[in-house]
């Protein structure tokens, strides 16, 4: 986390805030959603160079716990979701395509790169209303995983004898 960041969430100072803006990507879609909790739309400009607008919405955005252990869960909602959003689920449903979404921690006066990592992660469940998308995404669960992630047994190793 920036120094700016943490200066944000320290003091509050009323020249700056902080700005959530949420990408979700699928290989089924054109073009990704960008959305931003914001009352207007959001210009910065991305990690990898790009200058690209995330659209107001009424994302609301539930960060994940910060421990150390287990599954790393967000969840967000889109109260007021527009057709577009709901024909992107439908299309990502029916591709069967994994939709990943990506969150950007950015400060009102501080647009030209992230102040924090951006948190990627893989959007697990989804539930769509007329009024509302409602989901949820999941980081990896890298400190419970298996290593190596490959079990060996007497199949694929000829000279074990044993294995438990």
């Amino acid at each position: 986390m920036s120094l700016t960041l943490s200066r944000v969430y320290a003091s509050a100072p009323t020249d700056d805030a902080a700005l959530a803006l949420m990408q979700f990507d699928c290989s089924a879609w054109a073009a990704p959603i960008r959305l931003a909790v914001s009352a207007r739309d959001e210009t910065v400009t991305l990690p990898g160079g790009e200058v690209a607008t995330f659209r107001w919405s009424g994302l609301s955005i539930n960060l994940p716990n910060q421990k150390a252990s287990g599954s790393q869960d967000l969840s967000f909602s889109i109260g007021g979701a527009t057709a577009d959003v709901l024909l992107a689920v439908d299309d990502a449903i029916d591709a069967d395509a994994p939709v990943t979404a990506t969150l950007y921690l950015y400060t009102q006066k501080y647009r030209d790169a992230p102040q924090k990592t951006p948190l990627t992660l893989e959007v697990v469940s989804i539930i769509s209303d007329d009024d509302a998308v409602q989901g949820g995404a999941r980081m990896r669960d890298v400190v419970n995983a298996r290593f190596p992630n490959l079990r060996y047994t007497p199949d694929n190793t000829p000279g074990l004898k044993y294995y438990g």
